[in-house]
């Protein structure tokens, strides 16, 4: 059986720690199956996950971190703030670290809407675990 994530389900809360391993991810989404399954994935791959329901529980849940995050990934667009703000908050806080943002829209969309970054690691919604891992490892090794 593939575990898919298909981007739909209801605006539930979520934060989840798990710190099993190295490096440290702080995953973001405001849909909480989405939180849930990153945490899966990634941590039965050896990283140590925190997960968190938008942009107010992931600041929150950045302070009570144990260790700075070595990657945010984060949805581009929350009820409570967008990905991007996010990420420049984090970067206040903790310094540089990589960031994957993840949508629905299509890569061109969210530059063109100015959304994220131009050249940003993306990964598009729907999507299968190991492109999820793929993704991750590309941006924590900055290709």
């Amino acid at each position: 059986m593939r575990e898919l994530y298909s981007g739909r389900s209801a605006h539930l809360n979520c934060v989840t720690f798990s710190f099993m391993g190295d490096p440290v991810i702080l995953a973001v989404d405001d849909e909480a199956d989405l939180c849930v399954l990153m945490d899966r994935i990634l941590s039965r791959r050896g990283y140590a996950v925190t997960t968190a329901g938008g942009v107010t529980e992931a600041l929150d849940a950045l302070a009570a971190m144990p260790a700075a995050p070595d990657l945010l990934i984060t949805d581009i667009n929350m009820p409570d703030g967008r990905g991007v703000e996010l990420a420049e908050r984090v970067r206040e806080k903790v310094g540089d670290l990589p960031v994957l943002y993840v949508s629905g829209h299509s890569r061109a969309h969210a530059e063109s809407a100015g959304t994220i970054p131009v050249g940003s690691a993306m990964l598009e919604k729907p999507f299968l675990p190991n492109q999820l891992v793929e993704a991750v490892a590309k941006a924590l090794s900055g290709i």
